[in-house]
């Protein structure tokens, strides 16, 4: 612990500060004979929220309370730039919507009130996050409004390690790249309105290293990931065929009506329910090459199968209560084990009451396993 270093690092272009649409480049390095700390990795700064592109928020809009400042980002990307094998390791995208439903299937109400949620500026509930997107009032004669700052730590592939620290030496100096979400994906609220923004000022990247022990080549790390894949449903009779380029063992969906997509108003990142969704199968071919169906028949077993798919703690807000808000519903499957699906199609059949005058989109999120 006492070789421990606390490390930080600026965006590679700096500015006075970040809106929609940046792309925002942090290089991590933590030299030769050393690693870095799996799962250390934090994106800090301060928010500030305005309802109409000048005039700060009053709380009517805000921030998704379940994830926070995640929602600002709508996709990441991690690349090494030495080690055995270099390039990009992972690029997810509609990283948002992928936290909304983590955060669904993990995490119970009561646990956004822990000190690691708020300072992502998570919440219990839409009435404090609009609280929050006040900004903090100072203790003065005459009191004005600060921004909120924040400390996220994404759900990435770097703090999403298993085994031994990550060694310079395989990984060289790290690129992460975040692409921050459009506003009108990353807020929401009853006046939510195209003119309403969000700025972020002071980005820095925070992370921790230690000694490398023994030979670096021989440390063993795998890294947790997931694969994206949004279609369109246009029927009540769909099958939904994806590719997924690497081996996985579980996959997650969500549903969005098309007409709420980066709208005012709507929540972008609100996992809806299918209308009178009745059967629903996923097929593929295992490892043996062998064809597996998996078939749902009702919403129990549905639900049943995407808290599983994100591994069931226990925690989590998959209720009748979540289901009557339109705003908490999903399906997935765990498989038996780790399936190749680079060289065949995965399909996803499923007969609801959608129909092309209310078409919805369905995200896909396979997860899969990457090595250092």
């Amino acid at each position: 612990m006492e070789s421990m270093l606390y490390l930080s690092a600026e965006p590679e272009a700096r500015q006075a500060k970040y809106v929609e649409n940046n792309n925002v480049d942090f290089i991590l390095s933590v030299g030769n004979g050393r690693s870095l700390v799996r799962n250390s990795v934090r994106l800090n700064g301060r928010l500030n929220i305005t309802k109409d592109g000048t005039n700060d928020s009053t709380g009517d809009v805000y921030l998704d309370f379940r994830i926070g400042t995640h929602g600002l980002i709508s996709s990441i990307q991690t690349t090494f730039t030495g080690g055995a094998n270099p390039g990009l390791k992972e690029s997810i995208q509609n990283y948002g919507r992928w936290c909304e439903m983590t955060s669904i299937a993990t995490i119970q109400e009561d646990d956004y009130n822990n000190a690691l949620m708020q300072c992502e500026l998570r919440a219990p509930n839409e009435l404090c996050s609009s609280v929050l997107s006040k900004g903090i009032a100072t203790l003065s004669t005459n009191p004005q409004d600060q921004n909120m700052d924040f400390s996220c730590k994404p759900l990435f592939a770097l703090n999403k390690m298993m085994g031994d620290h990550l060694p310079y030496e395989k990984s060289g100096d790290i690129r992460v790249t975040f692409d921050l979400a459009r506003n009108m994906s990353a807020l929401m609220g009853p006046n939510k309105g195209s003119q309403s923004t969000y700025e972020l000022f002071d980005l820095h990247v925070s992370y921790q290293s230690v000694p490398t022990m023994g030979n670096p080549m021989d440390a063993q790390i795998a890294m947790r990931s997931v694969y994206n894949v949004k279609q369109a449903v246009l029927s009540g009779s769909a099958n939904i065929v994806a590719v997924c380029p690497n081996r996985a063992d579980a996959v997650s969906c969500s549903f969005q009506r098309q007409d709420r997509e980066n709208v005012n108003v709507f929540n972008n990142y609100a996992c809806e329910q299918v209308p009178g969704i009745k059967n629903l199968q996923f097929l593929f071919n295992d490892s043996t090459n062998k064809f597996v169906t998996y078939e749902q028949n009702d919403l129990n077993a549905m639900l049943k199968g995407y808290v599983d798919s994100f591994e069931n703690t226990g925690h989590q807000q998959v209720s009748l209560d979540t289901l009557r808000n339109n705003a908490g519903f999903g399906v997935g499957q765990e498989f038996s084990g780790f399936v190749d699906l680079s060289n065949q199609r995965f399909s996803v059949q499923m007969v609801s009451e959608v129909n092309n005058t209310r078409p919805m989109n369905i995200f896909l999120y396979f997860h899969t396993m990457i090595s250092a």
